[in-house]
């Protein structure tokens, strides 16, 4: 099995590379293979740092991937700085909507709520860069303040369900 892993990233990048496509930064949860395939040249995202040290998260197919834990889960840290402008509007609530990206829906409930909200303000015919009325304000504030704790939904890489 292990040799099968060392090998992989060669044989992978040959059938790619016959179709003009580049893969790089490999990277695994096996601190061993991580590190003959830097010896063997394969350009990996591999990091001395430890645990504790703060270091970007490393990102899988769009979402962040802690590989010493094997969980996958949602980094907020560009949502929230894009949140941090305290707009309140329609347009500005659509826009983070659009920001959140989420291929596997393990945010689904929580998006859910903010379609709700928009749903509403299309229902009220709030204009798109009018302020919110206060019961929607609120309803924004609590889910913005709910948005710092994304990072705590997490699920392993390796799931499937029954």
């Amino acid at each position: 099995m292990f040799r099968t892993l060392y090998v992989l990233p060669w044989s992978v990048c040959k059938y790619f590379s016959d179709a003009s496509m580049l893969l790089r930064k490999w990277r695994t949860n096996s601190k061993q293979l991580d590190l003959l395939w830097q010896q063997e040249g394969v350009e990996t995202e591999f990091s001395e740092t430890s645990a504790t040290d703060l270091k970007p998260p490393i990102k899988v197919l769009g979402l962040a991937w802690d590989s010493e834990k094997d969980l996958i889960y949602f980094d907020p840290n560009d949502l929230l700085k894009f949140m941090s402008r305290k707009t309140e509007s329609k347009r500005f609530i659509l826009s983070v909507v659009g920001r959140i990206f989420d291929p596997i829906g393990i945010l689904g409930p929580f998006v859910i709520k903010l379609k709700c909200l928009l749903q509403d303000l299309w229902t009220l015919g709030v204009d798109w860069d009018s302020e919110l009325p206060p019961k929607l304000r609120h309803k924004w504030q609590q889910w913005s303040s709910e948005a710092e704790g994304l990072t705590e939904i997490k699920i392993p890489r390796f799931y499937l369900g029954t």
